[in-house]
């Protein structure tokens, strides 16, 4: 299997931006605006490298979160694919979201396109991707997590809530977009493996080692491949960063 364009593309657009020098010289900029210079690296290169070495890991996750779409995309020409950036949560829908101790409101649909307002803030969230099965009439919404390390009760009650308010109104979110919704699930995946959410959730969650199985096609396959790509670019430009100070 060969690795789509669409992923080379992605890792591509991120690495060099992330490699920029009009990238760097933006964040010169909100340093110097916000007085928070480093006196650690008084020369600019090493300064830099320091940048992009602790924004590196951050670039790779935001890439994970976009490699699933593309590969979902590629592989699973079944699906409609998309991404969601501003999914609105109403009042009722954030209301239920926090009543954890009974899984039935799952069963509940509440009407989307309102928005609820926390400190006169549009309570929105985004979706990190969405598939719709014309033929089945099945609505899905993912949320994409590394999934390497372990979350606190609270954290994932925050998850759990999460993924409930979009459960609510995905049903109607998919009517608002004139698709013939016959059902809707929320997911959130584990790239890593790790356990995310409380075991009574677990409904919810997405193992990364089983992506081939929920959707039916090679995803997995893709996923690993775009991996390889982007650390492979990765250690090319680092190494050809590192040459500037030697």
């Amino acid at each position: 299997m060969k690795i789509s364009p669409a992923i080379i593309k992605l890792a591509n657009d991120k690495l060099n931006h992330l490699f920029s020098e009009d990238n760097w010289k933006k964040q010169i900029k909100k340093k110097e605006k916000k007085n928070m210079t480093s006196n650690l690296f008084s020369d600019d290169t090493l300064q830099r490298l320091s940048y992009i070495s602790h924004t590196a890991t951050i670039v790779h996750g935001q890439f994970i979160e976009e490699l699933y779409m593309q590969a979902v995309a590629t592989t699973c020409d079944y699906l409609k694919v998309w991404k969601e950036e501003k999914f609105k949560i109403s009042r009722d829908a954030f209301d239920i979201s926090g009543r954890q101790n009974d899984a039935s409101i799952l069963k509940s649909e509440l009407v989307y396109g309102d928005v609820f307002k926390i400190n006169n803030k549009p309570k929105t969230r985004q979706i990190d991707f969405c598939t719709f099965n014309e033929e089945t009439g099945k609505l899905c919404s993912y949320e994409i997590k590394r999934g390497g390390g372990t979350h606190d009760s609270e954290k994932k009650e925050k998850i759990v809530a999460n993924l409930i308010a979009v459960q609510l109104l995905l049903k109607n979110y998919g009517k608002s977009k004139n698709l013939d919704v016959k059902k809707a699930k929320s997911f959130i995946v584990s790239h890593y493996n790790s356990q995310l959410l409380p075991a009574k959730w677990k409904r919810l969650e997405v193992n990364g080692n089983n992506i081939n199985e929920h959707f039916g096609r090679p995803v997995k396959e893709q996923l690993l491949l775009g991996e390889e790509y982007f650390q492979k670019e990765f250690n090319l430009k680092i190494d050809q960063f590192k040459k500037l100070i030697n």
